[in-house]
């Protein structure tokens, strides 16, 4: 295995253009990776030289005994895994080595030609690079033609017809997500082809391409997030998520379509899924791996970076869910645990450095999108916080009311609902929910927001009448509730409210 491992760096790292190999080596540095940046420089660049293990381990160590070679083959494994960032950032890094072949070929370099060619092949196939990998299998199949070998030209295309049809069917994935499951598609037209795109999906889950598992499996989540919630907070869901999250990790130098970030995309749908543990080791981890700079792909600088918002957003609907129950009461700020109000200020203090920059002006529903995120987090600041929030939240709804709210228009009346909730305002709970009814038709709705907008509406309408019908309401919300995980923190807020305002149930 260690051999195996210090051959496969090799041929990596030869294989890489030298604009790549630079960036490699200043992510090592970044990261702190210092043995593996030692192993990578001792590489040799040229093609004609392979490096022994001993050799390459004596550079990195200083010395050779059986202790050290055991490192070296751990070392020689930990740095391919390392290169998995520049599979996310790189994901056509090989291609331009048959650019390098066909030069060979034509000046009469086959010898070396072919020592690229099986390179190529090797870390082509183990990365799962569908487009080099047929590239590749196209000139061996013409080779194996020149040379009669036929039989060898006739097994190399039929591998050619798998490497095509994997990347013919991850196309088709690409697909019916943006087909079938996009903001400009209706809701309500989405529902009618649920059941039968998950299936589709589902066909894909135990594919020997880990890559096709991973993109069935991933995006079968994403559905059931939005459109199945009931299925998505189950405890085997989770279970799902955490298992491609451990395959990812374990795999991290798979190849996906550039600019498709599926790392990130998974870790959004693991601290959804997690959201009563977002305090645990396991989970803050995918947030820091998802809010530092260095831990996630290069292109992010070029667009807004959505797995750095959607994280912010996540940690703030936490929060928020978390402390609701206190907003009403007086000094609940003083309550709140020292990293809590860290964490808080950290989100805010983000939001408002990625609202200053200019790529939000041509991109309006991420600049929603994030400012919903700021004004929920400036619930948890104080009244002055909230009484901010609500004023951003309506002024938003007003000056982008041309806007489709569609994605997040349940979130948006959740922050008004405990807002107004918390200045007291009773009555503006009772017109701001009207308004939600309204705009939210024939949408879906995230189901603990929804459930927590008529929480808020029932005990705001028993609090100004009085009345037994919304006491009897409470109670069925609470009953309802109770078999729910998913909705532990909005039953704690309710249950706390009719302590709070004595409501008889």
């Amino acid at each position: 295995m260690g051999k195996e491992f210090n051959i496969t760096i090799q041929k990596v790292i030869k294989l890489m253009d030298d604009e790549v190999y630079n960036n490699f080596t200043r992510y090592l540095q970044s990261i702190k990776a210092d043995m593996s940046l030692k192993l990578v420089k001792a590489i040799s660049r040229d093609l004609a030289v392979v490096n022994s293990s001993d050799e390459l381990a004596a550079k990195v160590y200083g010395k050779i005994d059986a202790k050290t070679k055991q490192n070296f083959n751990q070392l020689a494994s930990h740095t391919f895994r390392l290169t998995g960032y520049i599979s996310s950032s790189y994901p056509n890094y090989l291609l331009h080595n048959i650019g390098r072949i066909e030069k060979m070929i034509n000046t009469g370099g086959v010898e070396d030609a072919n020592r690229l060619i099986q390179w190529l092949y090797d870390i082509s196939e183990k990365i799962e690079d569908y487009s080099t990998q047929a590239a590749v299998l196209k000139i061996m199949a013409q080779q194996a033609m020149l040379n009669r070998s036929y039989s060898e030209n006739i097994k190399l295309h039929q591998k050619l017809f798998d490497v095509l049809d994997n990347d013919h069917l991850i196309n088709d994935f690409y697909y019916r997500i943006r087909k079938y499951f996009n903001p400009a598609v209706r809701d309500k037209d989405i529902q009618k082809v649920v059941d039968e795109q998950l299936a589709w999906f589902k066909q894909y889950h135990n594919s020997d391409s880990k890559t096709v598992s991973l993109l069935s499996r991933v995006q079968s989540y994403h559905i059931l997030y939005y459109y199945r919630q009931g299925d998505f907070f189950k405890p085997e869901t989770l279970a799902g998520i955490v298992e491609c999250d451990e395959e990812l990790e374990a795999n991290p130098f798979l190849v996906f379509a550039y600019l498709f970030d599926l790392p990130s995309k998974l870790a959004y749908l693991r601290l959804n899924a997690s959201a009563s543990q977002l305090d645990s080791p396991s989970v803050k981890a995918v947030f820091k791996r998802l809010t530092t700079p260095d831990r996630i792909p290069k292109y992010w600088n070029s667009y807004v970076n959505h797995p750095f918002i959607y994280s912010l957003a996540v940690h703030t609907s936490f929060k928020l869910s978390k402390y609701q129950f206190l907003l009403h009461k007086p000094g609940y700020l003083d309550t709140l645990p020292a990293a809590s109000h860290e964490l808080i200020e950290f989100i805010k203090t983000s939001c408002d450095k990625e609202l200053q920059k200019s790529i939000y002006q041509e991109n309006l529903n991420d600049f929603i999108y994030l400012k919903v995120t700021h004004a929920a987090i400036s619930l948890l600041t104080g009244e002055e916080g909230i009484k901010n929030a609500v004023e951003e939240l309506e002024q938003l709804m007003i000056t982008y009311q041309q806007i489709p709210f569609s994605e997040i228009i349940d979130t948006i009346f959740i922050c008004l609902m405990i807002g107004y909730f918390a200045l007291g305002k009773h009555a503006k709970c009772a017109d701001t929910f009207k308004r939600y009814l309204k705009l939210s038709t024939n949408r879906v709705s995230i189901q603990v927001n929804e459930m927590g907008i008529y929480s808020y509406y029932y005990v705001s309408q028993w609090i100004t009448t009085g009345r037994k019908q919304y006491a009897k309401k409470i109670k069925e919300h609470l009953d309802t509730m109770a078999a729910m995980p998913e909705m532990s923190a909005m039953y704690k807020a309710l249950n706390e409210m009719v302590k709070d305002y004595q409501i008889p149930l």
